[in-house]
């Protein structure tokens, strides 16, 4: 298949209202650099507000498939953190999410997954056990701990479907892992970890964006050759010799560089890279692959001081990398590769003995693989000739490659280039049927299923079942003494059942006046209440008048009383304790606010008083004002139901 490049024009965006995620005041994707409209639709591709929530997994190893990690603790356990991102909205017909893993690095707050959830789709972001440090980095291990967030996708959080996210270092580790996934089990990599007998689930598809063949492709390109080994501090003869190879001295040339130099100094940065790996090949022998060193000089590739080097969109006007300046960069105390051990070098940054190289092992992945490869036309972290050179390499026969012209590594400073390449990867994977999502101005297949005329005739109740009322309604107490003395003492209602359950549960009802019940389970291993999520927030209730819940959750309870009594039981609920919230009596009538405030008012359709009980549930008082009767169907159904942002139910 050729290389094609492809250009995606970028599309409408404009936000939705400010969610509770916590740390994202000053995300790059925010409604200042989204735009300024207040009303979410169909033509916009960040529309969904999502919930971000933890997963940790317990992990046991046994003997450490030949290399023996050593943490503070219990020998062989250690704890596996992500976070899944679940938008607003889900579609009935697909179970899809995308997994992204860097081997080193928190992906939380990147704003390409954040983009992604942001558009729709489920997003498992996950750490490696060397997340935040990777001097004892094993590449065979992230597959491993890669290997375990998948199956946990699939068998605990219930996905069908995995598409493997491969952002810039995780797009090696990505294709590695799928070429594990994909060998039998004897022809697995079995040195110098064995993931023969690894459980490692296959993805159904491959992400690899902006991502560099290989960390240690991309460290050789990066190492300076005029550091004999180590450092300058050593090996003081062997350093004189290769000064003409520092790019950051004054004598050095200046770009564009000859060839015949470029030449000279590509072969001299993979020799400074095989004697280090020779000397960590001798620790290792030794039984000592923890040995520790510091590598200076990790910031010396000529492409970021010459621009005519593999030439892309980048910043022409001044050197500069994704670390900044690059002489700075050089022997910056966090530059890549800083600090290692012997181990952990050859088996991410060895150019000779790695094995996590993207071009090899794209050439064992499934033909049928879906796979798109996205190249940011401005990047200044990943050169143009690694995502070409894994595209190339790739065996499936569904394979796209887009360039997403003058986006830089982050995006950063960038959200039109965001939306660009969050769009491509949206068009792939609705395109492949991974996700049920309708585009941004895509057109309805069909009109709509309801008209206002078919509400008002088959909506009528003729067909109905013969329920005679709710005969309870089941909530959860933390406490149910105080659930007693709200429900039974402040608002009177006969205690009429209490059953006890297995396992030192309880479960109580209590007799509204017209025969129904509303019942209290009280379970002891209880989870703790999500205000804003499992039921309405009582703080957001004070502070905005709003009182939103997730989906499938029960958002209040209303109470029939007689209108000469709301009053009276309004100050009697804000006369005890045991209510943190009592509104003001509220007229809602059918106007754009919801709500008047004259009571007499004659549009005012219930009178009611909100507040909540002691473990936050939303309570209601109200009085009917207005029947809506079969009568006057035309003046009080008069609103088409808002659908889904999904395809299949267009």
């Amino acid at each position: 298949m050729k290389l094609r490049m492809e250009r995606h024009g970028p599309g409408q965006c404009i936000p939705f209202r400010r969610h509770d995620t916590l740390g994202e005041e000053k995300h790059p994707i925010d409604e200042q650099s989204l735009g300024q409209s207040k009303k979410p639709g169909r033509g916009n591709l960040f529309r969904f507000i999502y919930d971000r929530r933890p997963v940790k997994i317990t992990v046991r190893e046994k003997n450490g498939g030949g290399v023996k990690d050593r943490y503070g603790g219990v020998t062989g356990v250690f704890v596996l953190e992500g976070e899944l991102l679940v938008p607003s909205s889900s579609s009935p017909k697909h179970s899809t999410v995308l997994v992204f893993m860097h081997p080193a690095a928190s992906m939380n707050m990147l704003s390409m997954p954040v983009g992604l959830a942001r558009a729709g789709v489920h997003v498992l972001l996950c750490s490696s056990r060397y997340a935040g440090n990777d001097s004892a980095l094993i590449m065979e291990k992230c597959v491993k701990d890669l290997g375990v967030f998948v199956a946990h996708a699939k068998e605990t959080l219930g996905y069908k479907k995995v598409v493997l996210g491969g952002w810039s270092g995780g797009g090696s580790l990505s294709v590695f892992y799928q070429s594990q996934a994909t060998a039998a089990s004897h022809q697995r990599i079995q040195v110098p970890v064995d993931l023969s007998s690894v459980k490692l689930p296959r993805a159904d598809g491959l992400l690899v964006l902006a991502a560099h063949a290989s960390r240690a492709r991309i460290l050789t390109e990066c190492l300076d050759p005029s550091i004999f080994l180590f450092s300058k501090s050593t090996h003081h003869e062997e350093n004189k010799r290769l000064e003409q190879y520092d790019l950051y001295s004054k004598s050095a040339p200046k770009a564009p560089y000859a060839h015949s130099f470029l030449r000279s100094f590509r072969q001299a940065q993979i020799d400074r890279s095989l004697r280090i790996t020779k000397w960590a090949r001798e620790q290792v022998k030794r039984d000592n692959g923890g040995a520790c060193f510091v590598v200076e000089g990790t910031m010396a590739d000529p492409r970021w001081l010459d621009p005519s080097i593999d030439p892309n969109d980048r910043d022409r006007s001044r050197p500069w990398c994704y670390l900044g300046d690059p002489c700075t960069a050089n022997n910056m105390p966090t530059g890549l590769a800083r600090f290692s051990s012997a181990a952990s070098w050859l088996s991410q940054f060895s150019y000779h003995d790695t094995n996590a190289d993207a071009v090899s092992h794209i050439r064992c992945v499934e033909e049928h693989l879906p796979c798109l490869f996205l190249e940011n036309g401005a990047d200044d972290g990943c050169p143009t000739t690694h995502p070409r050179d894994v595209f190339r390499a790739c065996v499936s026969r569904d394979k796209t490659y887009v360039r997403i012209p003058k986006a830089r590594h982050y995006y950063d400073g960038q959200p039109e280039k965001l939306k660009e390449a969050v769009r491509v990867v949206m068009s792939w994977l609705v395109d492949r049927d991974f996700v049920d999502i309708a585009m941004p101005g895509e057109a309805p297949k069909k009109p709509p299923n309801l008209s206002l005329q078919t509400m008002r005739t088959e909506f009528d109740g003729s067909r109905a079942m013969q329920i005679t009322g709710i005969n309870h309604l089941a909530l959860v107490s933390s406490d149910m003494e105080r659930t007693c003395r709200f429900y039974g003492q402040v608002l009177g209602l006969r205690l009429s059942k209490t059953i006890a359950l297995p396992g030192g549960g309880q479960h109580f009802f209590f007799e509204l006046l017209d025969g129904n019940s509303l019942a209290f389970f009280f379970f002891p291993d209880s989870r703790a209440p999500n205000p804003g999520i499992s039921a309405p927030s009582q703080q957001q209730m004070l502070a905005e008048g709003k009182h939103p819940s997730a989906m499938g959750s029960m958002n209040h309870v209303a109470f029939n009383v007689p209108l000469g009594k709301l009053t009276e039981y309004r100050k009697r609920i804000k006369g005890s304790n045991l209510s943190g919230y009592v509104s003001p009596i509220v007229y809602h009538a059918d106007v754009e606010a919801g709500y008047v405030f004259d009571e007499n008012d004659e549009r005012v359709s219930w009178k009611s008083c909100y507040f909540f009980d002691p473990d936050g549930v939303l309570l209601e008082l109200t009085c009917q004002t207005k029947q809506h009767t079969k009568e006057n169907v035309e003046e009080h159904v008069s609103h088409v139901p808002l659908k889904a942002l999904w395809r299949s139910q267009l």
